[in-house]
């Protein structure tokens, strides 16, 4: 079922359904529940989609996930048995195999609001746009929770075809409630949709229950006969014409009055509320203002209105307001600690009334929490995988036997155990309350039914009774069903084989099944002469307590679930395999073509050891064969090729032919280490060490090579066949291992991952944001990071905002903290810095936000703001002091090429400067408002100032943390003269980076790799800035401050000798003054003499981006200008995504696209940072798909992000990790 941790709830188990095996389950109620209000609640992993795949079906409804074309799988719901129906099909695109989704559908068709009748939520989010969107009536009763067979993962004869292919878990139905989805899950801290425990959240309110009206005798004293006035017509469904007729009605001086339901001798209820309906809106009481409803229960007739138990007290109301239907649903606040057999209402006027009268009264009852016929399915027992936990009172028919005389016996006319006797295996454990027998017209009279033990041989029962398992004297007078039901229901275990017996009071003769007539009439009669005829079998219906579902064609338990979410294959590469069983399966498409299949987890380096086991199904022969091993990323394999042969470097492959080989890439073979084939099978062992990595190959639990992985690159298990007579079954570790698992090593899941991994940032938006809002061209417009179209777990003070105009063409101006508020760039452009006449524009950076003002390029009709988060308002920063000779003593900070430098610190800032070494003897370190301080006239400055140790010893150092507005500061040796320099402190963010040959300021967030450099140019070759990060940048764009000049960006693909332009659409520019051939290092950026990036005396910006794992990855990808286009796997489910060609001839824009603008899967909704155009959101050139573990190219056309055989750049930062404390759920 599911476990609960310390902190969250975690869910064990799923069912796995194999489309190509027509699995299913399946259950037929015995009654209707209300098929007006009921709620689905299921996550589900799919397989590979093709054409429709049923989710559930009933009657001719259903709800799917259906392949409309090879790239579009769409969500639809369909429900019929009323007219018009409801068909709603989504949108969005649900195409991320790799993760899980929660799917909430809630169905409430009495709703006044047409648009709250029916409600579909995937991740907890509802799902408002829709292709097609046919809503049916109010109060219509479509097929669901009527009393056709209720199936899961397959279709019924009125429903198109589509077995399922995935995995379910936590299928709940709630009949008679329309529920939200956090009654199912929530979110963690960290933003992620996870499960929670149904049996909790649904038990603070159970199913409230519309009891028919026609159930039970109407009793009370509102007997007045006139025009049609007595008891029974307070539940005939009419509220009166009048306030004459139709109407339970008591007459004269009335103090009190009470009508209510007698439910029938041996039916007893439990009732959680009630509602009434008055008279033509004319109140219930006559001649009074005022009064109160109290509602009674007993287990005997009452005599008097407050003759039984008080189970709750209404408040009192005013009669004389129209309208008077009054609705008590409080269920929080009715005793129901007891069912009783009577209910009634008692009316109460505050004073005495001529008349007390009543035209309806509706009972609720307690329908426990799931209601009729609901149902929760955890997968539990893999005994009995359609084991209902819901804890519901219903009764299912869990076998059902007429003709079935293989699995029955016959002992003849006497004996102790069962003379005729049928074998059961229960699909679910529980209580059997019923057994009915088909009898035949010649009736039977003292049979005795048994529920007995198996003898062990499964061949027959031992004679053991199952306690409480017997009924006797059952008779039947004639043919039909005949039930035997159990006083006290006996206990039974899912998937234990139990025998069902037959036999007579007198122990002298048998019980026969009647063959008489042509093919005979099945059931069961009493004969001692007529034998046992095998060709017909013991009619019976076994019936269990709960909504259990039967099995049909075993789909299977495994431990893969929302919470752990397994390795599977991934079915959206580029590589044309047919995929099946959960994506576990793996085949060629045609013949003598390769094909494979890739683990949908990467193992990064650094990541601990890891196994997976597959098991080969169909024999090698030529151009038959397999192959297996590691390969470095998730796309474009090389479909032509095994692992390790394809030359593209740094992949390994075992090949099953020439007599088994194992390939090192590029394309380099160790020799034979032996074949395998059909019937074999294989396991990888990862050892992902950082420094020295290995892959080791088994076939059949014996060792044959040892692989040296490249250090550095991240790996994953992939699966090639030749020939699809020939697949591939592999296991990532959520079903058990054939083989034992190694020691230290880990089964392939997100769960496992993030044990091995714990990435440093869970949260994205709390260090990066796309904030989609709408402006309203006025000043001082206040921006909420929450007001985003898609709100943000966490909130920050942003230090860059990059802001696109969605509605029209506008400039995508750009601000930052280390600038100020009043300089603006712009990236579609090459002039310089703004500082004039900008009023009207950026106004504050602020803690949860920014201010804009008027101007329509940061406040026009619709808005994106790109903005991230860096060192903020109150950085740290040490540097280490050394006092060098250098025309005299002077200070030096962190080995710097100047000394007594002017230093930049942020106010709000705290600086430590370590005086430890030993150069620092006699030479303390202050600060003053006077140059050199002391020495020059002035005095000391303390404030935030605080002092350790003794310089030149171990500990040593001075700290100062500057206030606002602190004053021009100066630092200084307070022993010696001339050996300090300035010390800036500055409203402005940043602080001095002393890290390369050329002084910086920096604001640096290297937590998440970002950060703002400032910096004086020097046309100096090979000259280097510090960055404040701690690895090296895979982007920067470097601009020129105070003149009209190009962006220049470095982006890792394509090294250091080249350049690309961020305000031009051109292809990468080869150059090597602008880097100096160099590309960035773990803490500096090197220069060449260009004046783009290092004029002498010219200011320079520069925007660093580093890789993050978990959070911020840059990389390339080939494109191939297609819909199916590359898979790139990030390792995160993305915020924000950049891409830009850079090996065109035609050159390529800066696209961006992010969740907050497109919340749904396409993500068409692009803008350029090169260019002024307005957002491009028709699904046109650019478009791709959000997944869980990374984003996947959607697009076509030679000038798009993915033309063929063009190198194109990527940047993407997340909104969570794949491998989080939840992982994360698949993107819709």
């Amino acid at each position: 079922m599911a476990s609960a941790g310390a902190d969250a709830f975690d869910v064990d188990n799923s069912a796995q359904f194999n489309d190509d095996d027509s699995e299913y389950l399946t259950r037929t109620p015995t009654s209707a529940g209300n098929q007006k209000t009921w709620t689905f609640s299921f996550w589900f992993k799919f397989g590979s989609v093709t054409g429709r795949q049923m989710f559930y079906a009933q009657d001719e409804a259903y709800i799917d996930i259906n392949e409309n074309s090879s790239t579009s799988a769409l969500i639809n719901i369909y429900l019929t048995g009323v007219s018009p129906v409801w068909y709603w099909e989504t949108t969005a695109q649900f195409r991320d195999p790799h993760a899980w989704y929660h799917v909430v559908v809630a169905f409430d068709s009495p709703n006044a609001t047409a648009d709250n009748r029916l409600r579909l939520y995937i991740n907890g989010e509802e799902i408002t746009t829709f292709t097609k969107h046919n809503t049916g009536n109010q109060d219509a009763a479509p097929d669901i929770g009527g009393t056709s067979a209720m199936v899961i993962g397959g279709g019924t004869s009125g429903t198109p075809a589509g077995f399922y292919d995935g995995y379910f878990a936590e299928y709940v139905y709630v009949n008679g409630r329309q529920l939200g989805p956090t009654s199912f899950g929530e979110k963690d801290d960290n933003g992620v949709w996870r499960p929670i425990d149904v049996t909790d959240s649904l038990s603070s309110n159970a199913t409230q229950l519309l009891v028919d009206r026609t159930s039970g005798t109407a009793i009370g004293d509102m007997t007045d006969s006139t025009a049609g006035n007595n008891l029974a017509a307070a539940f005939d469904g009419t509220f009166g014409g009048n306030d004459g007729a139709n109407n339970a009605t008591k007459r004269g001086s009335v103090a009190n009055a009470f009508v209510g339901k007698n439910w029938g001798s041996g039916v007893s209820k439990i009732i959680t509320g009630f509602s009434t309906r008055d008279v033509n809106n004319a109140g219930y009481f006559d001649n009074t203002a005022e009064g109160r409803f109290f509602l009674y229960g007993s287990n005997s007739a009452p005599s008097a209105y407050n003759d039984g138990t008080l189970l709750y007290s209404g408040a009192a109301f005013n009669s004389t307001v129209s309208a008077q239907s009054k609705d008590f649903l409080d269920t929080g606040n009715f005793d129901t600690s007891t069912a009783f057999q009577y209910h009634w209402i008692a009316l109460v006027p505050t004073s005495t009334a001529s008349d007390v009268r009543m035209a309806e009264l509706i009972f609720y009852e307690d329908a426990g929490n799931f209601g009729t016929n609901g149902f929760y399915l955890p997968f539990t027992n893999s005994a009995g995988l359609g084991q209902d936990y819901s804890g519901s009172s219903n009764t299912t028919i869990v076998q059902q036997n007429t003709y079935n005389a293989g699995s029955e016996i016959n002992n003849g006319d006497t004996g102790a155990n069962p003379i005729t006797a049928a074998k059961f295996v229960p699909i679910a454990s529980g209580t059997i309350s019923k057994i009915e027998l088909n009898a035949s017209s010649r009736g039977f009279s003292g049979v005795t039914v048994r529920l007995e033990t198996d003898s062990g041989s499964g061949t027959a029962p031992s004679g053991t009774l199952v306690t409480n398992g017997e009924v006797t004297g059952i008779t039947s007078s004639g043919a039909g069903l005949k039930t035997a039901t159990f006083s006290t229901p006996p206990e039974v275990v899912a998937g234990t084989t139990y025998w069902i017996g037959l036999r007579g009071d007198t122990g002298t003769w048998g019980w026969q099944h009647d063959v008489a007539g042509s093919g005979g009439a099945l059931g069961i009669y009493q004969g001692s002469t007529q034998g046992y005829y095998s060709g017909r079998g013991l009619g019976h219906y076994v019936y269990m307590t709960g909504s259990h579902f039967t099995e049909v064609n075993s789909p299977t338990q495994t431990t893969d679930s929302p919470t752990s979410n397994f390795a599977t294959l991934t079915s959206i590469d580029v590589s044309p395999a047919v995929f099946s069983n959960g994506n576990l399966k793996v085949t060629s498409s045609t013949t003598n073509s390769y094909r494979g299949g890739t683990s949908s987890i990467g193992l990064p380096p650094g990541s601990g050891k890891w196994y997976c086991e597959a098991l080969a199904t169909g024999s090698t022969g030529s151009n038959k064969e397999y192959g297996f091993g590691a390969v470095i990323n998730s796309t474009n394999k090389g479909a032509a090729f095994f692992p390790g042969s394809a030359g593209t470097g740094n992949e390994f492959g075992y090949y099953s032919g020439s007599g088994g080989i194992i390939y090192n890439d590029p394309n380099s073979s160790v020799g034979s280490v032996g074949a395998y084939g059909g019937g074999d099978r294989v396991a990888l062992r990862f050892d992902m060490d950082a420094s020295s990595p290995t892959c080791k190959f088994y076939v059949n639990n014996t060792l044959k090579h040892t692989s040296n992985l490249t250090a550095g690159l991240t790996y994953y298990p992939h699966f090639n066949v030749q020939d699809s007579s020939l697949s591939w079954t592999v296991n990532f570790g959520a079903s058990a291992f054939t083989y034992t698992l190694p020691t230290d090593h880990l089964a392939i899941s997100a769960a496992n991952m993030f044990t091995a991994t714990s990435p440093a940032i869970e949260d994205g938006s709390a260090h990066v944001q796309a904030t989609a809002y709408s402006g309203n061209a006025s000043q001082d417009h206040a921006i909420l990071q929450t007001e985003s179209l898609r709100v943000p777990v966490s909130t920050f003070r942003p230090d860059f905002c990059w802001f696109g105009r969605r509605d029209s063409g506008d400039s995508r101006n750009m601000y930052d903290s280390v600038r100020g508020v009043t300089s603006r760039l712009t990236s579609n452009g090459s002039a310089g810095r703004d500082t004039t006449a900008i009023t009207t524009h950026f106004k504050t950076f602020d803690d949860a936000g920014f201010t804009v003002g008027s101007d329509g390029a940061v406040n026009g009709t619709s808005m994106v703001c790109w903005n991230w988060k860096g060192a903020g308002a109150a950085p740290t920063q040490t540097y280490t002091v050394k006092v060098v000779s250098d025309s005299g003593n002077k200070y030096r900070f962190d080995d710097f090429g100047t000394s007594a430098v002017t230093l930049d610190l942020q106010e709000g800032g705290t600086y430590t400067f370590d005086q430890s070494d030993s150069s620092n003897s006699g030479h303390p370190l202050r600060f003053s408002t006077t140059s050199d301080g002391s020495h020059g006239g002035g005095s000391e400055y303390t404030t935030g100032v605080t002092t350790t140790g003794t310089p030149g010893s171990s500990g040593a150092k001075t700290v100062i943390t500057v206030a606002a507005s602190a004053p021009a500061l100066y630092y200084y040796c307070s022993s010696h003269s001339g050996m300090g320099g300035a010390a800036n402190t500055n409203d402005t963010f940043g602080s001095s980076n002393f890290s390369g040959t050329i002084q910086s300021k920096v604001c640096a967030n290297p937590t998440a790799g970002f950060s703002i450099v400032t910096y004086t140019g020097n046309a100096t070759s090979g000259a280097t800035v510090g960055h404040g990060l701690s690895v090296a940048p895979s982007m920067v764009h470097y601009k020129r401050l105070d003149q009209n000049e190009s962006w220049i960006s470095f982006v890792s693909n394509i090294g250091g000798g080249k350049h690309v332009y961020l305000n031009l659409n051109f292809d990468a520019q080869t150059a090597s003054n602008v880097f100096n051939d160099t590309a960035p290092g773990a803490s500096v950026l090197t220069l060449g003499d260009a004046n783009s990036t290092n004029a002498t005396g010219e200011a320079f910006i520069a925007y660093c981006f580093s890789e993050i794992p978990g959070y911020c990855k840059a990389g390339s990808y080939t494109g191939n200008n297609s819909t199916d286009g590359p898979l790139i796997d990030l390792g995160f489910s993305p915020a924000i995504v950049l891409v830009k060609k850079t090996s065109s001839s035609t050159g390529g824009e800066w696209y961006v696209v992010d969740s907050s603008r497109d919340i749904e899967n396409v993500a068409d909704n692009e803008l350029v940072w090169s260019g002024a155009n307005a957002e491009d959101g028709d699904q046109g050139a650019d478009h791709l798909d959000f997944l869980s573990n990374g984003f996947k190219m959607r697009c076509d056309g030679a000038g798009s992000a993915n033309s063929s055989d063009c190198t194109t750049f990527y940047m993407a930062w997340a909104e969570n990790p794949f491998a989080g404390t939840t992982p994360a759920t698949a993107r819709k």
